[in-house]
């Protein structure tokens, strides 16, 4: 399921993380289909500063490195990494 305040759809991304030695998370992401422009659209919204990471492709190769790339920057600015560590779930 998606976040609080997230957008709905019946197509996702995942990305996960392993710890070594630890615990898998997991990350959901929308995407969409954008016909007019045909490309495919990836996007998601931190929970407390509501920025948007949004990514592109026309497939979806180029759609999860775009998002890879611009999800990355986010990883490693510490004043959000914690928000974003936030979002992903603990796979059981």
């Amino acid at each position: 399921m998606p976040m609080k305040d997230q957008i709905e759809s019946s197509s996702y991304m995942e990305l996960k993380m392993h710890q070594d030695g630890g615990s898998t998370y997991v990350l959901k992401i929308p995407t969409f289909w954008d016909a007019v422009n045909n490309k495919w659209i990836a996007a998601i919204k931190t929970p407390k500063t509501k920025m948007i990471i949004h990514a592109e492709g026309l497939d979806s190769m180029s759609l999860q490195n775009d998002f890879n790339v611009k999800f990355h920057d986010c990883l490693t600015n510490p004043e959000i990494q914690d928000e974003v560590f936030s979002m992903f779930t603990e796979v059981k």
